[in-house]
């Protein structure tokens, strides 16, 4: 039981993250198409704009996952 709780919580944190920082991911995947190579410049530029979800530090030290639960289902909710 006490795996699946730590995956389930790292699965949830995971996808909370990659939520959190769709537009990133976006602009960069484009970039890639049109570019097919980010350089060193470019790549520390979309770092540099990654946010980190709410909770993301109490789940890291303490392993807590309800706000992550809470976020994933406001947002599949609001997706609906």
């Amino acid at each position: 039981d006490e795996i699946k709780i730590v995956v389930d919580g790292a699965h949830h944190m995971a996808l909370k993250v990659l939520m959190c920082n769709r537009e990133v991911l976006e602009s960069m995947a484009q970039n890639l198409l049109e570019k097919e190579v980010l350089e060193k410049e470019a790549l520390t530029r979309y770092l540099s704009q990654v946010s980190h979800p709410d909770g993301l530090q109490d789940w890291l030290t303490e392993g807590h996952i309800e706000a992550a639960e809470r976020y994933l289902q406001d947002r599949l909710n609001a997706a609906a």
